[in-house]
């Protein structure tokens, strides 16, 4: 027999107009289930502000199906609380911009994050929390924008499950960017820009797995390396350019992007908010920061 489409949709277009119900503010997408009830929000943005705080991430109100959050401007010296971060047993992705961190002594993370950025903290050494060990499905780490100079090679052998790290404006020096590349060689993308960086490690040529490699706005001298398997990024580095580029590698050092805080084109669309390029002249990173400005 054949279904009329056109029915059963109005059928489900009644069925969840019946079981909507309103999520808080702070949820910027929800799921609805079928027969069920209240809010379950699946991606949480907690922006902290006089009338707004971490207080309000609760379970009974964003429900614990919670996969994503993101938190910004709160007061987290110490970081999450277990108590607060404990109860959403699904999470996929955190993000916690612009806090107050200085470390992060928790006893572990969820086990089902993949994806973690702690980006412009007060951090000065690598948290404790992931000092050690990882979350078992962890492959994305960022710990953008903050005072830390060097990752122990003990930090790093525990970091080897990981496909994408992030260091940039940090004070991470030469030692350290030879170390994740010689320890962390099967990483697809590194971005280390802003850094205390001089110069290339020669095995990152070997790195077969990686297809981007952020290196702008360092004080790397030289010739521009040839012969990296994946895209680099070396804009804004006193680099000599002998020939030709070749079409992976990115080197522009224009006044534009140069001159003042530095802001190479291709952070411009990396769909992150980076300090450097959160400029009216780059439409505040591209519209990346707008959310976090005010």
């Amino acid at each position: 027999m054949a279904i009329n489409c056109n029915k059963r949709f109005k059928y489900f277009d009644r069925l969840l107009f019946v079981r909507q119900s309103v999520c808080p503010g702070q949820c910027n997408l929800s799921i609805k289930p079928l027969f069920q009830t209240g809010c379950f929000c699946a991606y949480a943005h907690i922006h902290c502000n006089s009338s707004s705080n971490l207080e309000v991430l609760q379970p009974s109100i964003f429900s614990t199906r919670l996969t994503y959050l993101e938190i910004d401007h709160c007061d987290l010296p110490n970081g999450i609380p277990d108590g607060i971060i404990a109860p959403f047993t699904s999470l996929f992705a955190l993000r916690i911009l612009f806090s107050n961190m200085t470390t992060y002594n928790s006893p572990n993370l969820p086990s089902t994050l993949t994806f973690l950025e702690i980006r412009y903290s007060q951090l000065q050494t690598v948290p404790n929390v992931i000092a050690a060990t990882l979350p078992p499905q962890l492959i994305y780490l960022a710990l953008d924008g903050n005072y830390i100079h060097d990752i122990p090679i003990s930090t790093l052998q525990s970091w080897k499950q990981l496909n994408v790290l992030h260091l940039s404006e940090t004070q991470i020096g030469d030692t350290t960017f030879d170390n994740i590349v010689q320890t962390l060689p099967s990483l697809n993308e590194l971005s280390l820009h802003h850094t205390n960086i001089t110069k290339i490690p020669p095995r990152l040529i070997e790195m077969s797995a990686v297809q981007t490699v952020f290196l702008s706005s360092n004080q790397i001298q030289g010739v521009v390396p040839v012969g990296v398997s994946g895209f680099i990024d070396l804009s804004c580095n006193p680099l000599v350019v002998l020939s030709g580029l070749p079409s992976a590698v990115t080197f522009d050092n224009s006044l534009l992007y140069c001159s003042g805080n530095q802001c190479s084109p291709r952070l411009l669309a990396n769909n992150l908010c980076d300090v450097p390029c959160n400029l009216a002249k780059f439409g505040w990173d591209n519209g990346a920061c707008a959310s976090y400005n005010g």
